[in-house]
């Protein structure tokens, strides 16, 4: 039964004035429709303005005032985003719109060390958020909604008893239901519920007795829940506007922020970071971040912004900023062992420590903020056994086949070692006496490896490979073509 569940509902009143300011600015600021001022903050209440004024008659009290007209779409999306983050302590996780999400709490009390714990973290990381709350909890979706619009705490009873005190203005329903209520002297929902369920039916209709009934619990009451995808999309609207492209970095950090936040909370990786940043009068100019590796941590992120803003051009102002993140994967934690940061051989030859890792990846990264990824990546191995096709440009991370190292190759006796260093065309040796003329010079170490495939798709070849070292030491990867009767130099060992 529904009343067997508890629900926590958090109404954000200020939220389409918080979608702009975060309650981060000491600026008056006014969410205006059709130019008539419908919200506020606390700044120009201050200034004695109130909803229902024109814009004229607020910029006649103050000229410098800041005003934005409502965005529902931003609210929707900032809800969005608070229920992504919210999915961290239960699955079930419902937004309603204008103003509210609600979540279903019975199933994570337990693990989270019960109902005070979990809104304290919630209240919490909200309030750091810049987003003023009211939280309300009773035992069923409907009545906690009522809760949190009235401010009235939690009720872990009888639902009927519970909202007999909460204003029938407050109820989803018709106004001009309420305003029949009123003219019968019915304020309350304690004075609604003593009159018979029959005769309200009568009277206002059967959809308002079934929300009556959904509201104490006495039918089920589904709920539409998020879906499992993760996604992330925060953004800071700058008040006053900014000019100096330096001055986005503390802003870019608190959504990297946020969005570390995130990524912890869903124990979940990012290998892609998208920035927005646009003024009203100006094309917006993105600022894409992608990374080598999937990562969540905050240095790293701001890092590679800070190295792509240096190197971007952007319009003379700015008044707002937004990260977006869609490209995630699951995050594995490590449990160490016992030679940990400890470099070894294994079968499959060298195994780098996980620090050494973590700085190549990093160099990597840095180059790739720095060069942009189209400069940078990473080699694969093609199912091709002619030397200058058996390889391929892939991007960064994408590469399930990547080229094994000199340490690797030489750990495997059976497999005939490759040089990482293969020239864009084979370079004509000299021969004497159908021998190459720098063999004196030359010792044969390995060889001959006999390639002949490619008959097939009308690039046929037909070599024998050798390995030879000259006097310096170097290594050579030499061979000699069996159709032209010729020696070729075709790479370098390192």
């Amino acid at each position: 039964m529904e009343s067997k569940k508890l629900w926590l509902c958090l109404c954000f009143p200020n939220l389409a004035v918080e979608v702009f300011t975060r309650d981060r600015t000491k600026e008056a600021v006014l969410i205006t429709e059709k130019k008539i001022v419908v919200f506020l903050n606390q700044e120009a209440r201050n200034l004695g303005l109130k909803p229902g004024i024109s814009v004229a008659e607020a910029l006649t009290i103050d000229e410098s005032i800041n005003f934005f007209e409502r965005n529902k779409s931003r609210e929707i999306e900032k809800l969005s985003q608070i229920a992504q983050w919210l999915y961290r302590f239960t699955p079930n996780v419902s937004i309603k719109k204008p103003k509210s999400v609600l979540l279903e709490l019975s199933g994570s009390l337990k693990l989270f060390g019960g109902l005070k714990k979990i809104q304290q973290k919630i209240l919490k990381s909200l309030e750091e958020k810049g987003l003023s709350v009211q939280v309300g909890v009773n035992m069923s979706p409907l009545s906690a909604q009522c809760f949190s619009e009235a401010n009235a705490g939690k009720n872990l009873k009888d639902i009927k008893t519970s909202i007999s005190s909460i204003p029938i203005h407050i109820l989803e329903v018709d106004q001009k239901i309420v305003g029949s209520l009123h003219k019968m002297g019915v304020y309350n929902c304690g004075q609604l519920f003593r009159l018979p369920l029959s005769d309200l039916s009568h009277r206002f209709g059967g959809q308002f007795t079934l929300y009556l009934k959904k509201l104490i619990g006495t039918i089920p009451d589904p709920q539409i829940f998020i879906e499992n995808k993760p996604y992330f999309k925060s953004d800071i609207t700058l008040i006053p506007e900014i000019s100096d492209k330096n001055s986005l970095i503390f802003p870019m950090r608190r959504l990297i922020g946020e969005l570390n936040e995130f990524l912890d909370a869903r124990k979940l990786l990012t290998d892609s970071l998208l920035f927005k940043i646009s003024h009203r009068n100006y094309k917006p100019k993105t600022l894409s971040v992608l990374l080598a590796k999937p990562e969540k941590d905050l240095r790293i992120f701001l890092m590679l912004a800070k190295l792509k803003l240096e190197k971007t051009n952007l319009m003379p102002e700015i008044d707002n900023i937004c990260l977006l993140s869609e490209r995630f994967s699951k995050s594995k934690d490590d449990s160490g062992d016992l030679f940990h940061e400890t470099q070894f051989r294994q079968k499959d030859g060298y195994f780098p420590s996980k620090t050494e890792e973590k700085w190549r990846v990093q160099l990597i990264n840095m180059m790739t903020a720095k060069l942009g990824p189209d400069s940078c990546y990473t080699l694969s191995t093609v199912s091709d056994h002619r030397p200058e096709l058996s390889w391929s440009k892939e991007q960064l991370g994408q590469t399930n086949n990547p080229i094994k190292s000199s340490k690797q190759m030489d750990s495997d006796k059976e497999e005939n070692p490759r040089p990482l260093l293969l020239l864009k065309a084979p370079k004509r040796i000299p021969e004497k006496n159908r021998s190459p003329d720098s063999l004196e010079t030359l010792k044969i170490l390995r060889g001959p490896e006999r390639i002949d495939v490619g008959w097939w798709d009308n690039h046929p070849v037909a070599r024998d490979y050798f390995i030879a070292r000259d006097s310096s030491g170097a290594l050579y990867w030499i061979y000699y073509d069996l159709s032209r009767d010729k020696w070729y130099l075709h790479g370098i060992f390192s």
